[in-house]
């Protein structure tokens, strides 16, 4: 039903001794102010009280921090949809505590632009959970291993019967 695109790209430096313990959106730019979602850059407080922004395009949103130590975030490349507003969230991106920055793009089987509804880390931050859904039709809700790329589970948004790590994504929530 759903495939992903994943790429692996070298991002900044951690220290091996902090460990992420917060992440915030910030520099909020006047052209995204108002909506439902913060959109910024992805700013990551460290145990050793140091902080670090990791992005610089301000094109991200809902970022989150696994247990493992990796920090998350959807990233837009655009606007678009019907009214022109609409964010293109096309990309979940997952920087691991290696320093590396790994890209999960959903893309379905027909070749239609999924978009990232929600995500969350599972399995103890081994792996990513999305919510994907095309202009039109039900959600998918996939499971992916962060460090192959490959995806672990597959299910429909509305789907009376959903394993437990996609309870969270239910269309009927």
């Amino acid at each position: 039903m759903f495939m992903a695109a994943f790429a692996c790209v070298t991002a900044l430096d951690a220290s091996p001794a902090a460990s992420p313990k917060e992440v915030d959106i910030v520099d909020v730019s006047a052209a995204f102010a108002g909506r439902l979602d913060k959109i910024g850059n992805v700013k990551v407080s460290f145990t050793d009280g140091r902080t670090e922004v990791l992005t610089k395009d301000g094109c991200c949103l809902k970022p989150e921090v696994s247990p493992a130590g990796a920090v998350g975030w959807i990233h837009f490349r655009g606007l678009g949809g019907r009214d022109k507003d609409m964010l293109m969230n096309e990309v979940l991106q997952v920087r691991l505590p290696s320093g590396k920055t790994s890209e999960f793009k959903p893309e379905s089987e027909e070749g239609d632009t999924l978009f990232i509804e929600k995500w969350g880390f599972a399995d103890g931050g081994a792996s990513v959970v999305m919510k994907t859904r095309s202009y039109h039709g039900p959600a998918g809700i996939s499971k992916y291993d962060i460090k192959s790329g490959k995806i672990t589970g597959n299910v429909n948004g509305a789907s009376d019967e959903l394993p437990k790590w996609a309870e969270p994504y239910s269309d009927d929530l």
